[in-house]
């Protein structure tokens, strides 16, 4: 991981990349995808300063299409004070899954997909007995997570413990990818928050919807990259990038997710290395 602060587009940036093992006789249950995170973070304003930004670039490495494809991130906040005295809830309008103490509140904290995908909230009770769908008196196997991730589309699993007592919860909070083709890559995003009040919170992912669409609405529009070669690809050494005619006379800008940055100087419809 790599942190930049500041980072070019907000005060605070991360950067990692990791990746699942290709499915094997060994471990079948991997899914074969490599995952480029993107974090972000503001001092201001105040509404955007509970907030931290997470994109997931996800490509498939597997010869296979997946489909569907669910992504999420789970929690299990234990808030100060009494952690087995919290409550979970879900907010369809704004789409998060937030956890608070319903005795003596002192932060609210959640967990919001951005974007236009499905959304989806699986609250757990953290004692439920064995009985239950998700019992974590023996772990929390596959099986477990798969349901978490791909059961809380409905409306049967948005809440967790009793305001009158509160229980130990957590949550999953997930979205949908209908289909990833072999080597196609897909961004899900989601919104870290907290805030003192459910009233900020709400405030804070609004302010985080409005960002991600400024985010969205900042990406170059798609051009003639059928046109492009780069090449090797990877590599550690010379990169080769070869620029299509129509593009006329320009300057190009390398970057890597580790933010080391090259310029290249103005050129012409000619390959340029």
């Amino acid at each position: 991981m790599r942190r930049l602060a500041p980072g070019p587009r907000a005060d605070q940036e991360a950067y990692s990349v990791f990746r699942d093992s290709l499915p094997a006789a060994q471990q079948p249950r991997s899914v074969g995808v490599r995952i480029r995170q993107h974090g972000q973070s503001w001092g201001a304003p105040a509404a955007r300063r509970n907030v931290i930004l997470l994109s997931y670039s996800i490509q498939n490495l597997t010869a296979d299409t997946l489909k569907p494809l669910y992504a999420g991130l789970f929690t299990d906040w234990d808030l100060p004070g009494a952690p087995a005295r919290n409550v979970a809830r879900w907010d369809s309008v704004n789409r998060v899954g937030y956890c608070f103490d319903p005795i003596a509140s002192v932060v609210y904290t959640g967990i919001q997909v951005l974007g236009t995908g499905p959304a989806g909230v699986y609250s757990i009770d953290n004692q439920a007995p064995k009985s239950s769908p998700i019992y974590f008196g023996d772990g929390f196997s596959p099986a477990e997570k798969y349901l978490a991730l791909s059961g809380g589309f409905g409306r049967a699993h948005r809440e967790a413990g009793t305001l009158a007592a509160g229980t130990d919860v957590s949550q999953v909070v997930s979205t949908l990818l209908t289909r990833l083709a072999p080597g196609d890559s897909a961004t899900v995003a989601f919104a870290v928050l907290a805030a003192p009040t459910l009233a900020e919170l709400q405030a804070a992912a609004q302010a985080a919807t409005a960002t991600y669409q400024q985010v969205l609405a900042a990406r170059p529009a798609a051009g003639p990259t059928a046109f492009w070669k780069l090449y090797p690809n990877p590599t550690n050494d010379r990169l080769h990038i070869e620029l299509p005619m129509t593009l006329g006379l320009l300057r190009l800008r390398c970057s890597t997710i580790w933010d080391s940055r090259c310029w290249l100087p103005r050129c012409g419809p000619v390959a340029a290395s």
